[in-house]
């Protein structure tokens, strides 16, 4: 097992994780840039843009990189999120240096054909239809804008906004953000860390484009109180209670492991109230949404029709009882105990281990962290976990969105 941290002369960091008992290698290439910087107007332009890079190169085609994926077992796939771009391959190690290759070629030289452009529009379109029918991503897509009222943070366009983008519109983007020094890569499993760092270096210490730093601000918490959304084609309510915790400062892995440390215990709480107890819920749950500029706590669960304001009081009720009468230190040892268990598992899944170490590299938090975690676990007390409680987990100062069948 060995690990390696490098930053290239153009500014490309990378990450390198080997442990030679696993079979498969997870490989993340990631950029600082995600639909957060993308105007109202056009919102998807990031997302487009992460689609468009799959539909060829100078060197392939969008046919020769299906074919080389089949072939080799590559498993190849992107997200864009908030304030990241995520380009991920899982494949067996025999084969990863294939996957480096066909990732370096799609990051280095897209050609974002006009003409595909118009058949991955339906593509996307279908993708944010999905997410505007499911109840969950409801939730998630409406919470940042809830707490913090900024257009920055709605998170998807319009079917208008997206047919607006335009080729120069993604070639802008990919030459400004697309670049090495706002970029990282991570390679995670049985590889042979001279030979990844090698082939990373020669494919891409030549790389030279656009901008290095995209400038964000940290966003200001203007909670709206009650937000209620009506549909009439739902089959379960939703209810969701976001806090705000504010943006991630550079580098403080304390804080983050505390701030989760939070939420898994207000996690089992609700769980035990909410379902076990009562019967309100199947699926009640808390999550630490953590990002550069902004980040929130979401405490949130379905419900069959009806019974959502029953699901909104009992989930209240929680975060005031964990607020007025504090934790004990076995229920923060339980839920210590639980997250190291949950880190070391992540580390035998190397595509998701090279997702999650790239994720909190490009927000400002050393991805190596990942690996010892439990020194940070170590330094989170009862009395630092209560403190965070007491600053955040406010229900006079929350945003509270429940979503209704009518």
């Amino acid at each position: 097992m060995g690990f390696k941290e490098t930053v290239l002369p153009n500014g490309l960091k990378i990450l390198i994780y080997t442990k030679s008992t696993i079979e498969k290698v997870g490989i993340a290439f990631g950029f600082r840039y995600g639909s957060i910087d993308c105007s109202l107007e056009k919102k998807e332009v990031a997302h487009y843009l992460e689609h468009m890079l799959f539909k060829g190169t100078k060197n392939r085609d969008w046919s020769d990189i299906n074919n080389m994926t089949r072939e080799y077992g590559i498993d190849l796939n992107a997200e864009t999120g908030y304030e990241t771009t995520i380009y991920e391959a899982g494949v067996y190690k025999r084969y990863y240096a294939k996957a480096l290759d066909i990732m370096i070629d799609m990051i280095r030289n897209a050609k974002l054909p006009a003409n595909d452009m118009a058949n991955e529009l339906g593509t996307i379109l279908h993708e944010l239809a999905i997410r505007k029918d499911d109840p969950d991503d409801i939730l998630d897509d409406n919470m940042p804008y809830a707490l913090y009222r900024s257009r920055a943070v709605i998170s998807s366009g319009t079917s208008e906004s997206v047919r607006a983008i335009s080729r120069n519109d993604l070639l802008r983007a990919y030459e400004m953000h697309y670049s090495p020094g706002n970029a990282a890569v991570a390679i995670c499993g049985g590889v042979d860390m001279k030979q990844a760092y090698s082939i990373i270096k020669k494919g891409m210490s030549s790389f030279t484009r656009g901008r290095t730093e995209l400038s964000r601000k940290d966003l200001v918490a203007r909670p709206i109180r009650n937000m209620q959304i009506k549909r009439k084609d739902i089959s379960r309510e939703m209810v969701g209670i976001g806090f705000d915790v504010g943006g991630m400062p550079k580098g403080d892995v304390i804080r983050y492991i505390t701030l989760k440390a939070l939420a898994e215990i207000l996690n089992n709480r609700i769980y035990d109230e909410v379902r076990e107890k009562s019967g309100l819920s199947y699926d009640p749950g808390v999550e630490y949404e953590f990002h550069e500029s902004f980040g929130y706590i979401l405490a949130s669960a379905g419900s069959e029709p009806g019974k959502s304001s029953a699901v909104k009081r009992k989930i209240l009720e929680e975060c005031n009882n964990l607020t007025d009468e504090g934790i004990t230190k076995k229920e923060l040892d339980r839920v210590k105990h639980g997250m190291r268990i949950d880190f070391e598992l992540l580390k035998e899944n190397p595509v998701d281990m090279a997702t999650a170490m790239l994720d909190m590299e490009l927000k400002g938090i050393k991805g190596k962290n990942l690996l010892f975690i439990g020194r940070a676990l170590d330094k989170v007390t009862v009395q630092s976990v209560e403190r965070y409680a007491k600053r955040y987990i406010d229900t006079g100062r929350c945003s509270t969105i429940v979503l209704k069948k009518y």
